[in-house]
């Protein structure tokens, strides 16, 4: 199970036990990631700790992977390599919920976009045949939808 997680999250790795019983990344391309893991999780990048935080959680293959703000504080090359794993997962099958105020990767990899406002859902929207525009309009002013077990601000207590 951890070679998969490593190979979705390092695409081109093997995770093989040498002698001494630890791991190592072996890659053509850029031996010297190797170095990752051997480091303490506190020395790695936020872009290399959010790759190894991913690899966590897809280690035991859930049905459901949810991931709070996965770019936040990432820099444009590790927002890709974010983004690309997503995609890649749910080409897997895997369900993934994104929850994110970034409009730009909501975008990205979603094929439905849910808008919560006030801690209410005021819309469903196809990301095929939807804007942003449109999904900006639900979060700025969007008028809430009833939702079941919670009472209306319209109801009386």
């Amino acid at each position: 199970m951890a070679r998969e997680g490593v190979e979705a999250v390092w695409p081109g790795w093997t995770c093989t036990e040498p002698a001494g019983g630890r791991p190592s990344g072996e890659a053509v391309e850029q031996p010297a990631r190797e170095s990752v893991f051997y480091r303490p999780i506190g020395e790695l990048s936020k872009g290399y700790r959010q790759r190894v935080g991913l690899a966590q959680a897809i280690l035991h293959r859930p049905d459901l992977l949810i991931l709070d703000e996965p770019t936040a504080a990432l820099g444009v090359a590790q927002t890709e390599q974010v983004l690309a794993l997503v995609r890649r997962l749910a080409e897997q099958g895997l369900a993934v919920v994104i929850i994110s105020h970034n409009l730009h990767d909501v975008f990205e990899t979603a094929h439905r976009i849910t808008v919560l406002r006030l801690g209410r859902n005021v819309g469903i929207f196809d990301r095929r045949t939807t804007t942003q525009q449109t999904v900006v309009e639900a979060i700025t002013a969007g008028v809430p939808t009833k939702v079941s077990g919670i009472r209306s601000t319209a109801e009386p207590a």
